[in-house]
């Protein structure tokens, strides 16, 4: 008797071992997020083609950051958030924090980091960008956001960026992993006119030549992809950014779909 419960015990043990590892293992390939955040105030002299002016800069970010993410994914959310080659987050921000916006004719004669505004500057430009993260079943997109207004200009802009890392496979999911983009302005084109869920973009594009983009997002339901426009991309400012969203049934009739693309969609 004490020996079955002895050889229980050993296989019971052994077995929780296993799931602990596995479990282990299973929770190493994660992202581990932290939120960063951070802000730049300056007042600034310069002289430029407006004559001799004194404005103000505010720049900022609050980001989603994935601490041990691979060089390939924190390069590339470092430059759709702050147009950096690099995968150092500290010199990227640092360096967006003190990069001025300033006109091309603009010579900057003197910029001071202030803890607070004054009344003395006639303008304020400013830009913040931020990021959220969410997590699909390995799948983790990255939404960052941008707005910004340069002093003089009719209105501010913004605009949203997308990437999406597959941590099953340790890749970035780009759309030419998915389909041959090549071929897929045509598609693009069709899904605009013939479905009824792309009826708004339809209303507001410029015109029937809708270019590629690479900015895209999988829905959470992993039943379509949405393609992502700027302000301006294929509508005008007004109309802000526009969505296609191609169903992936729809979609696979008509055109091929890459193996990766019909793990991922589960087809």
């Amino acid at each position: 008797m004490k020996n079955t419960i002895g050889r229980t015990l050993t296989i019971i043990l052994a077995a929780t071992a296993i799931i602990s590892a596995c479990n282990r293992h299973a929770g190493s390939d994660e992202l581990r997020l932290q939120t960063l955040s951070d802000s730049g105030l300056y007042i600034c002299y310069a002289n430029s083609s407006f004559g001799a002016d004194t404005f103000c800069v505010k720049r900022s970010y609050t980001m989603a950051w994935p601490k041990n993410a691979p060089d390939e994914l924190k390069r590339e959310i470092i430059r759709l958030a702050f147009g950096d080659n690099t995968a150092n987050f500290n010199r990227a921000s640092d360096n967006f924090l003190e990069d001025l916006m300033l006109f091309d004719d603009d010579t900057l004669t003197r910029s001071i980091r202030v803890d607070a505004f004054n009344a003395d500057a006639d303008w304020m430009s400013y830009m913040h960008v931020s990021s959220e993260c969410t997590n699909d079943s390995g799948l983790y997109c990255f939404h960052i956001a941008y707005e910004n207004y340069m002093r003089y200009a009719a209105h501010g802009m913004y605009g949203s960026h997308y990437v999406t890392y597959d941590t099953d496979n340790k890749r970035i999911v780009r759309l030419c992993d998915l389909v041959d983009t090549s071929k897929l302005e045509p598609v693009i084109q069709k899904a605009i006119e013939d479905l009824p869920v792309n009826g708004d973009v339809l209303c507001n594009v410029y015109g029937p030549d809708i270019p590629m983009t690479d900015n895209f997002l999988i829905d959470s339901t992993r039943k379509c992809i949405m393609l992502v426009y700027q302000p301006y991309d294929i509508a005008s400012y007004a109309n802000g950014i526009q969505t296609v969203v191609l169903p992936i049934d729809w979609l696979s009739k008509q055109i091929e779909l890459t193996p990766y693309a019909k793990e991922i969609f589960g087809i």
